[in-house]
């Protein structure tokens, strides 16, 4: 795809993506720890793993009370088809039991604490079992907390190859890795003039057809 082609498509989808980012930004300045969980679960749940079929999982879990309460069991058989299902339920397990001591929420509160996005992101990989770069800056983006990280997925990656930003997709990314691959996507953005977290939800669009998370 070539450039004018990028545009010519942010030129029409652009109205729907700010419109996504608001409601984003929104879960941070008015929604409740319940939703900021619910997106914590989410990306516990997605790598290699279906995005919709992660959502669809986090309601069921949420809905049923079972990630507040649930044992790891409980909470594998509930997220099921997903991958590596008992890994994930451990790791919501841990969350939980770090996020909800005594029962008392506090997220947020440990998020605001930190100085900005980036900091943020280091303090979730560092602390939160199952948190990658690439998930952390997935949960903060959809929080409304991090729209110039890269959230470098595959369909990130693979676009990124194809425009010949990277030569290779690597098979895993240390943090150096990481850092040095989102300065390469936020350059490209730059040299788009399309602002990173709108070219993530474009290229998104681009390889999915659908505007999500």
């Amino acid at each position: 795809m070539k450039k004018g082609e990028f545009h010519s498509d942010y030129k029409i989808l652009k109205p729907r993506i700010e419109a996504r980012l608001s409601e984003f930004r929104g879960l941070w300045t008015s929604g409740s720890e319940d939703k900021l969980f619910r997106e914590l679960a989410f990306c516990l749940m997605t790598p290699q793993s279906s995005a919709r079929t992660c959502w669809d999982a986090v309601g069921r879990l949420f809905d049923g009370g079972l990630f507040y309460c649930g044992t790891q069991i409980q909470l594998a058989r509930g997220i099921h088809p997903i991958r590596f299902k008992h890994h994930k339920a451990q790791y919501m397990i841990a969350a939980r039991s770090m996020f909800l001591p005594a029962g008392t929420p506090c997220l947020r509160r440990l998020l605001e604490i930190r100085s900005d996005a980036h900091g943020m992101r280091e303090w979730l990989v560092k602390n939160v079992k199952g948190l990658g770069f690439k998930e952390a800056s997935h949960f903060l983006r959809n929080i409304g907390l991090g729209e110039d990280l890269a959230i470098l997925d595959r369909h990130i990656l693979r676009t990124m190859k194809a425009h010949r930003v990277i030569r290779t997709i690597p098979d895993a990314i240390g943090r150096k890795h990481y850092l040095a691959l989102e300065k390469k996507f936020i350059r490209w953005a730059e040299r788009l003039g399309v602002p990173p977290a709108h070219l993530d939800l474009l290229i998104w669009y681009q390889q999915t057809g659908y505007l999500f998370k």
